[in-house]
């Protein structure tokens, strides 16, 4: 029996996600500012932009 060793490159996640990094660790900092964690203004406003991409109210 023969054994082919095959190599599986893993997914950069650091540079596929590069672009929000900044985004995202500016939204973290202000959360972690403020404290709350659940019902802040960030989670309003995504809450807010979430319905829109739906296409519905809440």
């Amino acid at each position: 029996m023969t054994t082919t060793e095959v190599a599986v490159p893993f997914v950069d996640l650091q540079r596929l996600h590069s672009d929000l990094r900044e985004p995202l660790e500016r939204v973290w900092r202000s959360v972690l500012g403020h404290g709350r964690f659940v019902g802040g203004p960030e989670v309003a406003r995504f809450e807010s932009a979430f319905a829109h991409y739906c296409g519905v109210g809440y």
